[in-house]
């Protein structure tokens, strides 16, 4: 909000200057953005906060000022002392179709007015803000909206069918050239001014180019009024169109200005523009401008903020904002304007008090306690998974929550459910909401693959969306997830068997083969977790190399590999008390072994003969890699894997170990045929 001092000054009894105001400003809580002159007139920028609507005006923060500084603030006189013509009745006529949607509508007439350049204090006034001069009467209008924060709009009475003034919804398919001169389509959404043909005006927001004031009015109609602000802000925003006056509707007004105002407005013009102002208003509606009741106990100010205050201090500081204090019992009642529409509750006016006593006098405290929550079980997981992740070389990713149809449809599987979209004619692509957390890691893949990153490492945790197919007109599901995409299979799946581990070391993890809609055949599989080392495996997610449709509809230059789970599951294979166990004072002893076996023979059956068989001091069995050529033959593969052997008591010796590595190749020849590859 941009104030010209001149302007300020005009309503104290002594004058401010620039530095001053900037001080009691920014300790009041409305900070100044910058400074500069006009025609050697200082001008501030002052930050206004949405809900301290009474300062988007001169006589706002005039008031304020008084307040901050004590000062005495003195409102502008209205002059009604002027000359009539007949009632307003004879020239126009209002109707308002719905209160909620426009609860006051006032309107004047000015006859016989003469429209041309402003005379010099009114040009500069609106020029000092920022704004163009146009013609006296429009200037005035600008002139009392930034000097009251109460918007108004002069209409050519002349160009009004009817003279007739109606505030109603927009019908379908009307239309009107605003001011600016663009086109607005126009819906039932908006409340606009009409006249006996149609729209003249987009509530609280622009008048049209049609009724416009123009040097060859003779005879104008004042708007003031109060609109809905939620039909203003929604206006706004689907026309894309802005103005001063939205931005004080949209935020809602003073009640009381609207009438007060257009009388100043006549008043003006009358004076400015010459003519004659028709007898009274034409009316739609009523305001309520009474006070509010807000109580305050002094002895709360004590308690929240510290600092003791007398009751006749308290009341003194009350005055200075023109709140009309009153001792009642233990309690201070004020007599809230209705300008200040922010200050509700007994905490509002503490704040108040604060804020004028000065908040250099709150004390403080040598030290200050704040207790610390403790961090909620899932919360830390998802921590530790995105410091591993990271840690390890990947990459967070925020994708796009929405999908072309086409694409989210590779990544639902048949009898799964079907996919969202969203009800939205306008939105033609990426309108249905991702089932899977992959097709946006793709996106983002395939990105980095044609801007010279061939390899990207990325996850993601998010939410993915469907309509289950058992609940086909239940809620849809929503489900978080945990996505990860790289170019290598070991990678991502070391990546998965690390994250399991720092979850807890009693995790347990497996994939077992299974064909998935987005994995290619032969290289997917689906993914078992034992939580915790104890009860069921539960299927968690998949893992694997995507299908060559999936390739191909993305265009990768090169194969990529990627797990997707459920995160509530793996959150559920969180242990927060790790236990620490001593490191091991002997050294162990590993041997290598690799084991010729038929193709169809899984890691994890070979895992679990090992660890059924319960070699001596075995630690720890871990797979190293599958190799496959000509010379092992046709449907034969070889297993590499290595057993870590270690006694808590002495250094093991090899003919201890061989013992033990002799039995589990004997178990592995008994059970699936195994050669012992040299």
């Amino acid at each position: 909000m941009k104030i010209a001092l001149d302007w300020i000054n005009k309503y104290l009894d002594r004058p401010i200057d620039a530095a001053e105001a900037q001080h009691a400003l920014i300790h009041g809580g409305l900070p100044v953005e910058n400074i500069h002159d006009f025609a050697s007139v200082p001008v501030l920028d002052v930050e206004v906060t949405s809900n301290r609507t009474d300062c988007f005006s001169h006589i706002g923060l005039a008031r304020e000022l008084a307040a901050l500084t004590n000062r005495k603030f003195s409102p502008p006189p209205i002059d009604d002392a002027l000359p009539l013509a007949a009632t307003i009745g004879e020239f126009c006529s209002i109707q308002v179709t719905d209160a909620a949607d426009c609860p006051f509508y006032c309107a004047r007439v000015v006859r016989d007015v003469t429209v041309g350049p402003s005379p010099e204090w009114l040009r500069h006034a609106v020029e000092s803000i920022g704004l163009r001069s146009i013609n006296n009467v429009v200037d005035i209008t600008n002139f009392l909206l930034m000097d009251t924060g109460q918007p108004l709009h002069a209409f050519d009475l002349d160009k009004l069918t009817e003279h007739r003034i109606v505030v109603r919804r927009a019908r379908p398919g009307e239309t009107m050239m605003s001011i600016d001169g663009h086109g607005q389509k126009l819906d039932d959404s908006m409340l606009v001014i009409a006249d006996g043909a149609g729209p003249v005006a987009v509530a609280g927001i622009m008048g049209s180019k049609p009724s416009e004031v123009t040097e060859q009015t003779r005879n104008i109609l004042i708007e003031s009024a109060q609109f809905h602000p939620g039909l203003v802000r929604a206006a706004a925003r689907k026309l894309g169109l802005f103005s001063d006056s939205s931005f004080r509707f949209e935020r809602g007004i003073d009640p009381a200005a609207a009438e007060s105002t257009s009388r100043r407005a006549v008043a003006l013009i009358a004076k400015v523009c010459g003519g004659k102002a028709a007898a009274g208003s034409a009316v739609g509606g009523s305001y309520n401008a009474q006070p509010k009741n807000v109580s305050l106990r002094p002895a709360q100010i004590e308690r929240i903020v510290g600092l003791r205050l007398a009751v006749s201090d308290v009341i003194k500081l009350l005055q200075r904002l023109s709140l009309d204090p009153v001792a009642s019992g233990e309690s201070v009642v004020c007599h809230v304007p209705s300008f200040r529409a922010d200050i509700t509750r007994e905490i509002d006016l503490i704040e108040e008090v604060i804020r004028l006593h000065g908040y250099q006098h709150v004390p403080m405290r040598a030290r200050v306690a704040h207790a610390v929550p403790v961090s909620e079980p899932d919360e830390a997981a998802l921590r530790l998974i995105r410091r591993t992740l990271q840690g390890a070389g990947w990459h967070e990713a925020v994708c796009y929550s929405f999908a072309d149809a086409a694409e989210a449809a590779l990544f639902l599987s048949p009898g799964e459910g079907t996919l969202l979209r969203v009800a939205d004619p306008g939105r033609k692509e990426m309108n249905t909401l991702r089932p899977a957390l992959w097709p946006g890691l793709l996106r983002a893949c395939r990105h980095n693959q044609n801007n010279g990153n061939p390899q990207p490492l990325l996850f993601e945790h998010a939410s993915v969306y469907w309509q289950p197919a058992e609940a086909a007109r239940g809620a849809p599901h929503e489900e978080q997830r945990l996505a990860l995409i790289g170019p290598d299979l070991s990678l991502v799946r070391g990546a998965l068997e690390l994250l399991v581990a720092k979850l807890s070391a009693a995790n347990r993890l497996q994939v077992q083969p299974m064909e998935q809609v987005q994995l290619a055949s032969g290289v997917g599989g689906q993914i078992l977790l034992q939580a915790l080392g104890q009860g069921d495996w539960l299927p968690i997610g998949s893992l694997g190399r995507f299908s060559p449709a999936i390739e191909e509809y993305y265009g990768l230059k090169h194969p990529l590999y990627g797990f997707e789970v459920q995160l509530s599951k793996l959150l559920g294979a969180f242990d927060p008390m790790p236990q620490a166990a001593p490191i091991p004072r002997f050294p162990a002893v590993s041997r290598d072994l690799s084991v010729v076996v038929s193709d169809d023979v899984r890691w994890n059956a070979l895992e679990a003969a090992v660890a059924a068989l319960k070699p001596d001091h075995l630690a720890k069995l871990r797979f190293q890699g599958v190799y496959r050529g000509k010379q092992l033959g046709a449907g034969r593969k070889s297993v590499t894997f290595t057993m870590d052997f270690l006694s808590p008591t002495a250094t093991l010796r090899s003919e201890e170990v061989d013992g033990q590595v002799q039995a589990v190749v004997t178990a592995l020849q008994q059970q699936f045929a195994a050669e012992l590859r040299n």
